[in-house]
């Protein structure tokens, strides 16, 4: 069964939220910076073989309400996501989170320590590049807010994301913007530039040290954001966590390269749910219209 939703957090803010499956949901899905939770879709299917999925629109992205003072924070989107789990879900956690996402989900493993089973970050953790970030701020403070058609802001994402497959590209030309009078403007609210950026560490390396439980990067090949001299500095100091790296892909990871991470998922929250439905396959993949 899938399910639309709306959970309303402490200030009143309304945040969306999708969930797969009859059971109170163990696997949550937190997307990254302007994006939403519908770049998760496609992987969805393969997941729900083994637990019930959440995945939900953090504040001033998707179909979630903006920040009424349009000021975000790193402590906000915790509060909310933790919110919604304590609301949503009664038992064992799986976390995965991109970009921003990730560091959300690492986070949140200090707040339900005892439940947390399993943690994927997606292209995210501690030491990330700065100019990269930087970057990615910029492309989304310069980029038009507003396309004639869902057909223009495609051309737009392809002329930006070289690497993305034509699947999530129809994905988020169907997601990423709504119509407005005649036109179609981005769904992500423009105050977020202003949100702070991550520096140094940001807490993260502690938080990591201390779990318990198993835990997979999935790095882009060609990402900007996170380094490879990070991923291995991770990997040599976190001996529960398992290092992949997904080709011709980039910081977008799930955009770039869906098959490829998808497999990774997959193989990940399968080991986790060993008693899983074998019949599930890897490359499970929903209509992306």
């Amino acid at each position: 069964m899938i399910q639309q939703s709306r959970v309303i957090v402490t200030d009143k803010t309304a945040l969306s939220l999708t969930t797969w499956g009859d059971a109170s949901p163990s696997i949550v899905l937190i997307h990254g910076f302007a994006d939403g939770r519908y770049i998760w879709t496609p992987f969805v299917p393969a997941l729900a073989g083994y637990a019930s999925v959440l995945a939900m629109d953090l504040r001033g992205h998707g179909d979630s309400a903006w920040d009424a003072a349009g000021v975000y924070s790193m402590d906000k989107f915790v509060e909310d996501a933790q919110h919604v789990i304590d609301q949503m879900c009664s038992g064992e956690l799986v976390l995965i989170g991109h970009s921003l996402g990730a560091e959300i989900a690492i986070r949140l493993c200090v707040a339900y320590a005892g439940r947390v089973k399993g943690l994927v970050l997606v292209d995210g953790g501690p030491g990330l590049v700065s100019d990269g970030m930087v970057q990615m701020r910029s492309n989304f403070t310069t980029r038009p807010r507003d396309y004639a058609s869902r057909q223009a802001y495609r051309q737009a994402m392809r002329d930006w994301m070289p690497l993305a497959d034509e699947a999530m590209l129809d994905l988020a030309a169907q997601h990423a913007i709504a119509p407005i009078d005649e036109q179609f403007r981005l769904k992500s609210d423009p105050a977020l530039t202003s949100m702070p950026l991550p520096i140094g560490d940001a807490g993260l390396w502690p938080i990591l040290e201390s779990l318990p439980c198993d835990s997979l990067l999935i790095r882009g090949e060609g990402s900007a954001v996170l380094s490879r001299r990070t991923t291995t500095d991770m990997a040599q100091r976190l001996p529960s966590l398992r290092c992949e790296t997904v080709s011709v892909a980039g910081h977008a990871v799930m955009m770039d390269n869906p098959a490829e991470f998808g497999a990774l998922l997959e193989g990940f929250v399968a080991g986790i749910y060993d008693d899983a439905n074998p019949s599930s396959t890897a490359n499970a993949m929903v209509e992306l219209a």
